[in-house]
Formats: C-alpha cells, sequence, structure tokens
C-alpha cells in the first residue's frame, strides 16, 4: 500500500524542482539560516513542528548557512 504524499503548495514545488535542477547541475542553491517565522505557511507546512523547519528545509535546499560561532562568541558550556 503506497503512503500518501503531503499535498505541497507551489513555492514548496517550486524549491524542490530547483533543488532537483541544481543537483543535476552541480549548482548549490541555499539559504541562511531556517527560522523564518513568516514563512511557515508559505514556505514551510502550516502544520510542521518548529523542531522539524532544519529537516524540510534541508529536504528543499542544498545548503543551508549555520554560522553560530560567527554572529557571537559562544559559551564553552555550548559545546
Amino acid at each position: 500500500m503506497r503512503k500518501a504524499r503531503p499535498s505541497l503548495s507551489r513555492s514548496q514545488i517550486r524549491a524542490v524542482d530547483e533543488r532537483r535542477w541544481s543537483q543535476s547541475n552541480g549548482l548549490r542553491i541555499g539559504i541562511s539560516g531556517w527560522t523564518y517565522p513568516p514563512w511557515r505557511g508559505v514556505f514551510y507546512p502550516a502544520k510542521l513542528p518548529h523542531r522539524r523547519e532544519l529537516e524540510f528545509a534541508s529536504r528543499a535546499f542544498n545548503s543551508i548557512e549555520i554560522n553560530g560561532s560567527f554572529y557571537s562568541l559562544q559559551r564553552p558550556s555550548s559545546y
């Protein structure tokens, strides 16, 4: 029995199509982070838990900038 596919918005389909195209051409397309509240319900499915946003974005883009230590010095307890 096949699992039902979740319905995707136009922007989500476009992101997946762009990723497939970029992978076949060696082009990297990414985002500079993934926690953008305005993207919820637009790029991210409306009911997607916040903790799964990175996972979702990683399927749409082949590059995601994290740079946690660039924007501020991290405490040793962070590592």
